[in-house]
């Protein structure tokens, strides 16, 4: 047994010097990982769809005016139309506050309407704007 032994291990051993010597090649350095680079913040936010933009569709001018006595009168021209003041008795002249009140359709289909004390002197119906919380703000 010992012997079948030895015969095995003789003839692995005799194999292996059969083989010739080991080539030894060069190993190519690592190709470079490519990743892509994100795009810088601005170019996101355009790719983005705006959905709080539109375009003014209509704009009213509102006033108000309040009596300087105890008493207050409303009155006021929405959208060129005059609408008499209700006057109380006692009543005088007061001070009037002006404000516009805005029709934004938004891009999405959806129609707001913003009340605002002031407004750019360049908006106009039609205007392309940006609805960010109460204020309406003109684009480009």
């Amino acid at each position: 047994m010992r012997l079948a032994l030895y015969a095995g291990l003789l003839a692995c051993a005799a194999l292996a010097a059969c083989t010739g010597p080991t080539q030894v090649r060069p190993v190519a350095p690592p190709e470079p990982v490519v990743r892509p680079v994100p795009p810088p913040a601005a170019a996101a936010a355009a790719a983005r769809p705006c959905t709080s933009c539109g375009r003014v569709e209509k704009i009213d001018v509102v006033t108000s005016t309040v009596a300087t006595k105890d008493k207050a009168v409303l009155g006021g021209v929405v959208g060129g139309v005059l609408t008499r003041p209700a006057t109380t008795p006692g009543a005088t002249a007061g001070t009037g506050t002006r404000s516009y009140r805005l029709t934004i359709r938004l891009d999405g289909g959806r129609q707001l309407l913003v009340t605002q004390k002031v407004i750019s002197p360049n908006l106009k119906v039609g205007s392309r704007v940006r609805v960010e919380g109460s204020r309406v703000m003109l684009l480009r």
